[in-house]
């Protein structure tokens, strides 16, 4: 039981974060990264603003996906942990590859 609550647990937090980052980045004056400690992105946004609220929604999508996941893992602990792999993952593919479609849309 303590592993059910401690992977639903991890999977809500995860999405607590994603959720602060995009209330943080719709107000934020710099480009929000990717990736922790990224630079390069000061020079190539050209619309920052709107580079932002991209980033914003593609954070929110992230965190509805973990907080859906970490709800279903209290409940079916086995699905949960198999979605939360494979959001883990692929998902991460994915968003990196939303992310770098969003790059290039502003650069």
């Amino acid at each position: 039981m303590l592993a059910v609550l401690s992977l639903s647990a991890s999977c809500l937090l995860c999405a607590l974060v994603f959720f602060f980052m995009t209330v943080i980045g719709e107000k934020y004056g710099k480009p929000i990264c990717f990736r922790r400690g990224d630079r390069s992105l000061g020079d190539k946004i050209k619309d920052i603003p709107c580079y932002n609220a991209d980033m914003s929604v593609l954070y929110r999508v992230w965190a509805a996906a973990w907080m859906m996941i970490g709800l279903l893992a209290l409940f079916f602990p086995r699905v949960g942990l198999v979605l939360a792999l494979t959001n883990l993952f692929a998902g991460v593919y994915i968003i990196y590859r939303f992310y770098k479609r969003i790059v290039r849309k502003y650069s």
